[in-house]
C-alpha cells in the first residue's frame, strides 16, 4: 500500500504542468489586457484631441465672423452719418443690412 507523500505528489508532473499552464495563462491574460487598455486609450485621447482640435476651429471661425460682422455694421453705421440725408438711394440700401 503506498502511503500518501506530500513532497513527492506535489513535484510529480502531474501536479506542476497544469499550475504551470494556469499560471502562463494568467500572465498572458494579464499582458493582453494591459495593452488592450493602452490601445483603446489612446484611441480615445486621439478622438478627444481632434473633438477638441474641432471646436476649437469652429470657436474661433464664429469669434471671426461675429468680430467682422461687428467692424462692418460699425463702418455702415459711419457711412449713414456721413452722409446724412443727402442720397436718399444710398441710405436706403445701407438700412437694408441687418442690424446685428
Amino acid at each position: 500500500m503506498a502511503g500518501f507523500r506530500p513532497s513527492r505528489d506535489l513535484s510529480s508532473l502531474r501536479f506542476r504542468l497544469p499550475l504551470l499552464l494556469m499560471l502562463y495563462c494568467s500572465a498572458v491574460a494579464f499582458v493582453l489586457y494591459i495593452v488592450a487598455d493602452r490601445v483603446q486609450e489612446s484611441r480615445f485621447e486621439q478622438a478627444f484631441q481632434s473633438e477638441q482640435l474641432l471646436r476649437a476651429t469652429e470657436i474661433q471661425s464664429r469669434t471671426r465672423y461675429a468680430y467682422c460682422l461687428e467692424v462692418l455694421m460699425n463702418s455702415l453705421n459711419r457711412a449713414r452719418k456721413l452722409r446724412g440725408g443727402v442720397d436718399a438711394s444710398v441710405n436706403a440700401g445701407l438700412s437694408g443690412w441687418p442690424n446685428n
